[in-house]
Order: structure tokens, then C-alpha cells, then sequence
């Protein structure tokens, strides 16, 4: 049940845009959480979860946020060591 409400919610997202998109990305992610915690040996559930997660991390970086992955200090190059 878990499976099939965290693909709904995904393919629902797809159709929606901003804040309620977000929300429902949030909603299938945990669903689908939820049904990998049950199978945990099922490869499409982790690979549904990778999707969603990509998805709400272009949204975050879209909108210039930080967010599963995306660091705070990326816009900065490393410092040279000193002598």
C-alpha cells in the first residue's frame, strides 16, 4: 500500500508546481520510505526513492536552496594550505 500511494503521490507532483508540489514529493518520499523499511530487499522501491530524492533536490537547487546534497559552502574554492 505503501508502494502504490508513494507512486500516486509521485506522479501526482509531476502535474503540480511549487509549494504543493514540494509537499507531495515530501509525502511519496516517506511513503516510500515506509514500504522499503517492509521489503527492504526491493530494488524498484529504492530506486522510486532515488527519483523522488533528485526531484526535490532540483527543486531545492531551482529555487537556490540547500538540500540532500547540495552544501553550503559549495561557491567557495578550497583555500590553499598555508607553508
Amino acid at each position: 500500500a505503501f508502494w502504490r500511494r508513494g507512486c500516486a503521490r509521485h506522479a501526482l507532483a509531476s502535474k503540480l508546481s511549487g509549494e504543493s508540489k514540494r509537499s507531495c514529493l515530501g509525502a511519496a518520499r516517506k511513503d516510500l520510505v515506509q514500504a522499503a523499511k517492509l521489503e527492504p530487499s526491493n530494488r524498484q522501491i529504492r530506486t522510486m526513492i532515488e527519483d523522488v530524492s533528485k526531484a526535490l533536490a532540483n527543486m531545492a537547487r531551482a529555487e537556490g536552496g540547500f538540500a540532500l546534497g547540495s552544501g553550503l559552502y559549495n561557491d567557495r574554492k578550497p583555500s590553499e594550505p598555508p607553508e
